[in-house]
């Protein structure tokens, strides 16, 4: 419909130039629709044979066709090149973010959560005891190191010693392999009872005792 369309004549119904702006073009075909409606050529007395109808709708036509033709080519037309290129769109590149700018949340709540963390230990171990404020361990108070410290300080098991019972030694050593009349043997280990009391014990370094020295107490006077 555009190319069989003779626009030089819309221009001159609009009296303006080929050469002229959309927004300006559309104006002038406001002004120019108003002029040709029915009401007001009535008013006017100067459609007494219906011409005004005929010529709005020849005008809407090739308005039409300007319109197409504008969406075709991204210009009006007749329109230099110069101006078509003026008035044509322009794609700006999508913009993207840099990295630190999409980061997501939850990763920077992760690193200062980290950084937080390091902060604490470091003033906590600013602030922590030198050695020389390290409180001194009284005489007598040390434990062997076999035995082992539980909570406090606490040996983790009492060394075996006369007089235990064998209550505790089961506690202390577990169940004995053979049991005699007054003796437990734990192996080439063995503990000796006198009334349910530990009076004598052998700690053989083959399998020595859990509580107990590698030799016997001497029990001499």
């Amino acid at each position: 419909m555009a190319d069989q369309t003779d626009f030089l004549d819309l221009y001159q119904k609009l009296e303006l130039h080929p050469d002229c702006g959309l927004l300006e073009f559309k104006r002038a075909y406001r002004r120019y629709v108003a002029q040709l409606h029915p009401d007001r050529l009535a008013a006017s007395q100067c459609d007494s044979n219906g011409d005004g109808a005929a010529r709005l709708q020849q005008l809407m036509s090739q308005y039409a066709a300007a319109m197409d033709f504008q969406r075709r080519h991204g210009r009006l037309p007749g329109a230099s090149g110069s101006r078509a290129s003026a008035v044509k769109p322009v794609h700006q590149p999508r913009y993207v973010e840099t990295w630190p700018a999409v980061m997501p949340r939850r990763s920077h709540t992760r690193l200062l959560a980290v950084l937080v963390i390091i902060i604490i230990g470091g003033v906590l171990w600013s602030v922590g005891p030198t050695p020389s404020e390290a409180p001194e361990e009284a005489p007598g108070d040390s434990i062997p190191a076999e035995y082992g410290l539980g909570i406090a300080g606490l040996p983790l098991v009492v060394p075996l010693a006369l007089g235990d019972t064998t209550e505790s030694v089961r506690t202390s050593e577990g169940t004995p392999l053979v049991v005699r009349a007054d003796r437990w043997e734990y192996g080439p280990s063995w503990i000796r009872f006198q009334q349910d009391q530990v009076v004598d014990w052998y700690s053989s370094p083959l399998q020595p005792l859990k509580t107990a020295p590698s030799r016997s107490p001497d029990l001499s006077p």
